[in-house]
């Protein structure tokens, strides 16, 4: 019963990269399908088969820049880009503490008196922000096809 319930769970998952990978997606909506994200690792097949890896992604009318000093991969020369999650499940515990107030301006005035309300804050948010860290692990790369 329990390697019927977790194959049920897992085949979805493990489905959802081809799934992704179905239609070539535009340049110009390259951007808004590829997204945002502090932790992640893109990695830029070209249509030879080489590819390059990086943590920092730029898209510009005229190609892919992975970091600041790499140079541009033509956009004619992009076959895929494959976006890899990578934050560490500790980051993903203290993500939400951090979020809560990063908005505080001058923290260092207010953090004796905040500092009980962080713990509670971290208490309470820690276990279901790694609980949703694992199973983003489990998920395969968003793989996004590049339209010629």
């Amino acid at each position: 019963m329990r390697k019927q319930l977790i194959a049920l769970v897992l085949t979805p998952i493990l489905a959802i990269s081809s799934a992704q990978a179905a239609d070539a997606v535009r340049w110009v909506d390259l951007p808004k399908k590829i997204g945002t994200g502090k932790a992640r690792e893109y990695t830029v097949t070209t249509r030879d088969g080489n590819t390059k890896k990086g943590t920092t992604l730029a898209i510009t009318p005229t190609g892919i820049q992975l970091g600041d000093s790499s140079p541009i991969i033509s956009r004619e020369e992009v076959a895929q880009v494959r976006v890899h999650h990578h934050q560490h499940i500790l980051d993903a515990a203290g993500a939400p503490t951090e979020s809560a107030f990063a908005d505080s301006g001058e923290g260092w005035l207010i953090s004796p008196v905040m500092i009980p309300f962080m713990c509670v804050v971290y208490a309470a948010t820690a276990p279901p922000a790694m609980a949703v860290e694992a199973v983003r692990r489990m998920l395969p790369d968003k793989v996004i096809k590049v339209a010629p």
